[in-house]
């Protein structure tokens, strides 16, 4: 079992997001655009775990959530990561970060303890991820293109749970399953 924490993102931001993604395909060259089923703001990807730790991990979880008020959010601004000749990753921002990489630093402090560590080496950056690209594409038209919604406001929300996935890998990408919702 592959798992992820995540929050939810409520179904009329994801239109909005897919929506832009749409306008923003053409100019995208070897890029794979995710469904809205796989839109989340990952808040820490944990990996393989075997299901005989699922109650080590909710334990870990709940002590880092206990008395976390639920956090209003908002989705703001595409941006990507890699350079300007080689994008790697197409998101757009979460706000509010600091608490969200708060919550992440958190989580960390207490899965470190189970003999975790992070998987991904770059810094917390809450953001909604909605494309990948592939190899070295040149996608310099596609950066272009991004500018145009540096500042674009996709909607706020209230999270109120942060949701353990199961990720698995399926024809049409990565499929993600429910296994524990813990209220906020």
């Amino acid at each position: 079992m592959v798992t992820l924490l995540a929050l939810n993102v409520p179904a009329d931001i994801k239109s909005k997001l897919k929506a832009t993604c749409a306008a923003l395909q053409p100019f995208g060259e070897n890029t794979e655009w995710l469904t809205p089923d796989q839109m989340m703001v990952e808040i820490a990807y944990i990996g393989a775990m075997p299901p005989s730790f699922m109650e080590h991990l909710c334990t870990a979880v709940r002590k880092v959530l206990d008395g976390v008020a639920p956090i209003p959010c908002q989705a703001k601004g595409l941006g990507f990561y890699g350079s300007r000749r080689y994008m790697a990753s197409i998101w757009c921002a979460v706000e509010p970060g600091e608490v969200l990489e708060a919550m992440y630093e958190a989580l960390w402090i207490q899965l470190r303890k189970l003999g975790y560590k992070p998987v991904h080496g770059v810094d917390f950056h809450a953001r909604v991820n909605l494309a990948f690209c592939k190899g070295r594409t040149r996608n310099e038209k596609l950066v272009d293109e991004l500018a145009a919604f540096e500042e674009t406001d996709f909607g706020t929300w209230t999270a109120t749970s942060l949701n353990l996935l199961d990720q698995s890998k399926g024809p049409k990408g990565f499929r993600y399953k429910s296994l524990y919702r813990f209220p906020i």
